[in-house]
Formats: C-alpha cells, sequence, structure tokens
C-alpha cells in the first residue's frame, strides 16, 4: 500500500504501548477502522505477490543473522545486537559496533 510511515506510530503505540494483538482478526480489524484503512484494500494489499516477497525476503535474512528477538540490529552485515541493557549502556555497544567494527570491552 506504500503507507507504512504514516501509521508506523499508530501501529507502534497499539502494539507496544497498548499490548493490542493485531495478527488477532478483531483487533486488526478495530486497529485499521480506527486509522481509516479500508479492509478490502488492506487484505488486498497483504496478499498481494510483492507483500509475499517481502516477508520471504525478511524471513530468510532472520533466519540467516538468527534474530530471535526484537529489538535485533544487523550491524555492518557482521554483528547482530539485541537489547539486553537499559538504552544508553546498549547505544553505546551499538556505537562501538559502528564505530570500531567490534564490541564494546567490559
Amino acid at each position: 500500500m506504500g503507507l507504512e510511515d504514516k501509521y508506523r506510530e499508530s501501529a507502534y503505540q497499539a502494539i507496544i504501548k497498548e499490548r493490542q494483538d493485531l495478527s488477532d482478526p478483531a483487533q486488526l480489524g478495530q486497529w485499521l477502522l480506527d486509522n481509516g484503512i479500508d479492509r478490502t484494500d488492506y487484505r488486498s494489499a497483504s496478499q498481494s505477490q510483492d507483500a509475499k516477497d517481502l516477508l520471504a525476503y525478511m524471513t530468510a535474512v532472520s533466519s540467516y543473522y538468527k534474530v530471535n528477538a526484537t529489538p535485533s540490529f544487523i550491524v555492518n552485515k557482521k554483528w547482530l545486537a539485541q537489547q539486553d541493557s537499559d538504552f544508553p549502556t546498549f547505544s553505546k555497544k551499538l556505537l562501538s559496533l559502528l564505530k570500531n567494527d567490534s564490541p564494546q570491552e567490559p
């Protein structure tokens, strides 16, 4: 549909803050209604070949890098970083990977 940027904040709020399960058809339907998204258009876009191809690609990337938690960050196509500490500490680890191409020393 090409509208991800427009609805990213609303989806984040629903899933992360409000703990809505958008895999549940009733909750997804309500979220679509609340955001003015036509259910038929959504269903058509979500079942399109482009969507299927993108999902297959992301599944392959997740499998290749062994992503099993979110948030997970792939840094320099080499490092898999998963947030295991408060954000200030975690951000230092990410910056070390980006700047030094190595993990931060303890």
